[in-house]
């Protein structure tokens, strides 16, 4: 493919939604979903929180995330903006 044209591009993205979560990686996703407060939409089960319930390497993580400029579903979003 040539580097030169011009045109319309498309982007594919698949994504692969798992059939089943263990109790732990649910507990991530909710967490993360907590957590993720500039992207509009709801996700069911979760109540916006100030407090939260994540342990501490979920918060080293998050704050390290927001050091560099959001999580990732922010930097997708940049992206196509």
């Amino acid at each position: 493919m040539s580097s030169y044209s011009y045109g319309d591009h498309y982007v594919h993205i698949k994504i692969r939604v798992p059939k089943k979560l263990t109790r732990r990686q649910r507990s991530l996703l909710l967490s993360y979903a907590e957590e993720e407060t500039d992207v509009p939409g709801t996700v069911n089960g979760v109540e916006p929180s100030t407090g939260g319930s994540s342990s501490s390497g979920e918060r080293r993580h998050t704050q390290t995330e927001e050091e560099e400029g959001g999580g990732f579903l922010s930097k997708l979003k940049n992206m196509f903006s």
